[in-house]
């Protein structure tokens, strides 16, 4: 009609069909939509006021591309949004030319300009709503462009909603990418609710995992709580089963055991969602795993990102378990095994002396008894002048061997006997209260989980000073003169290596030689 009309006449039937599409799509009964397609209005025909120029729209009340837009949500199909993405598009050039001449020009022109950018927003708003209004699919791949694109708050909470709306599943991963990409607070919390509306909770969960795995995001850049808000599924469902979320993620996160990136999400979000409650994450693990039949390897590395006392606790009890059986007992085991050498090395040096003082008495009768037997003889007075001398000879020789092996010689042995047994108790104390302090040391270490191979090294070296400490202790009781001598310089040398103290330099290069230590001893 408004192609045939004379040009004198066009305007007039171009605001009577204006107004018509108007009373329309504002008309409850019969549908917009039915009265427009019994009419035979086709988007092609809204097309030429759909991108009219937004200067000659001041002064409408409604923009007349809005009320076309609206029209073409009502009247549906992909040819009508094919047309509303390309309005869209074309008004967001607009809008970003205008945000940056806005501060250009006079106040006049700035007004001016400010008007139109209003009149942009009004326009945009109406086109969103009419995707909306279409309830098609085809117009979820228009919505999410606008939702990333569009530099205008309320045209992308205008977005969001209608993608809500809409609720199709195809809604769901644009919808998911937005909420982990966008930074503005309150379009997270929107796009969050409008996720919420969507029912299907296992298809957005397996759309969530899917975008985490591909897209590289890091767990400091999600909001756990919005993320499981808008996955959470229906109070139903959870009237049912309380932890059927975090069953879920217990599962996405055993089978990314093995991504540092994914697993430190997906544990981030069974914390949350179990409100950091210990108790419950331990007991949801271990059934899920006695279910599922999931290796100890695998929840032992989803317990340790998690964290917690009670969710470390199996782990905990399987080391300390670890530990007892593999080092405590087999220490434990040694050092009995050791005392028992050491009690018998001093059993051993107690019957030394036992002995050597039988032998001394021994030598002590005989030799009284010759000195008597050699006395009576020369008492009685039938010998010869030899034989008296020899007699004397016997008895003053009798007497200061009995002298030598009874009184000097015996307390001399009776003296390095008790030495002897003195310094094997105490080298027998220090040895294990030395072994006993590294091995409890390891232990703590080992437990908390700082130990390393530097720690272990450190102990063992600690070990083998101890060890040669106390065998060196021992010879030096045992040793005299040059022996001694080698014996300290060797002990000395010992503790250097041990401590980590580098030995003293003489003036000419060489390693100075410790005290007392004559100059060709190695």
């Amino acid at each position: 009609m408004l192609e045939k009309a004379k040009p004198e006449f066009k305007p007039k039937v171009q605001a009577t069909f204006e107004f018509a599409i108007t009373e329309a799509i504002n008309k409850a009964s019969p549908a917009p939509k039915q009265i427009l397609t019994d009419a035979g209005v086709k988007p092609s025909h809204l097309r030429p006021q759909l991108f009219k120029k937004v200067e000659s729209l001041e002064g409408a009340a409604i923009p007349t591309p809005s009320i076309y837009a609206t029209a073409l949500g009502h009247i549906g199909g992909q040819e009508a949004i094919d047309l509303l993405c390309e309005l869209l598009n074309n008004l967001q050039e607009q809008q970003l030319a205008g945000e940056r001449q806005e501060s250009v020009g006079d106040s006049a022109a700035q007004e001016a300009q400010l008007k139109k950018l209003v009149i942009l927003e009004r326009i945009m708003l109406d086109a969103v709503g009419a995707l909306r209004i279409s309830e098609s699919e085809g117009a979820v791949d228009c919505l999410a462009g606008t939702l990333v694109t569009n530099i205008n708050f309320r045209v992308k909470r205008q977005a969001i909603d209608a993608l809500g709306k809409l609720g199709s599943t195809r809604c769901i991963l644009p919808l998911l990418e937005a909420l982990i990409a966008e930074k503005n607070e309150d379009l997270q919390a929107k796009i969050s609710e409008a996720l919420k509306g969507i029912d299907d909770w296992q298809e957005k969960g397996n759309q969530l995992v899917a975008h985490l795995t591909k897209s590289g995001v890091r767990r400091d850049q999600l909001n756990s709580k919005l993320v499981l808000t808008a996955i959470q599924p229906r109070k139903e469902l959870l009237a049912q089963n309380p932890h059927l979320l975090t069953d879920f993620l217990i599962g996405a996160a055993v089978k990314q055991f093995k991504d540092k990136r994914l697993l430190r999400i997906y544990t981030e979000l069974i914390k949350v969602n179990a409100n950091n409650n210990d108790s419950v994450i331990n007991e949801q693990l271990e059934r899920f795993g006695k279910e599922k039949k999931i290796s100890e390897e695998i929840l032992q590395a989803v317990r340790v990102e998690i964290g917690g006392e009670e969710t470390l606790r199996p782990l905990l009890n399987k080391l300390e378990e670890n530990l007892l059986e593999y080092f405590q007992k087999p220490i434990d085991k040694l050092n009995t095994e050791t005392q028992s050498v050491w009690k018998r090395t001093i059993f051993l040096a107690n019957l030394g002396f036992v002995t050597r003082l039988i032998i001394n008495v021994a030598i002590f009768v005989i030799g009284v008894y010759f000195m008597i037997d050699s006395y009576r003889q020369i008492v009685a007075g039938n010998l010869t002048t030899e034989q008296v001398a020899a007699l004397m000879a016997v008895f003053i020789g009798g007497g200061a061997t009995m002298f030598y092996s009874f009184i000097k010689f015996p307390l001399s042995q009776m003296r390095q006997a008790v030495t002897d047994v003195g310094l094997a108790n105490v080298a027998f104390i220090s040895y294990i209260h030395r072994v006993l302090q590294i091995s409890h040391t390891f232990s703590y270490f080992y437990l908390n989980g700082d130990i390393n191979f530097e720690e272990i090294k450190s102990a063992a070296s600690q070990i083998e000073s101890n060890s040669h400490g106390a065998i060196l202790t021992l010879k030096i009781a045992s040793s005299d003169g040059e022996q001694v001598q080698f014996d300290k310089a060797l002990l000395d040398r010992i503790e250097i290596v041990s401590s980590g103290r580098k030995p003293a330099v003489s003036p000419n290069g060489d390693e100075a030689q410790p005290e007392n230590q004559p100059a060709n001893t190695p």
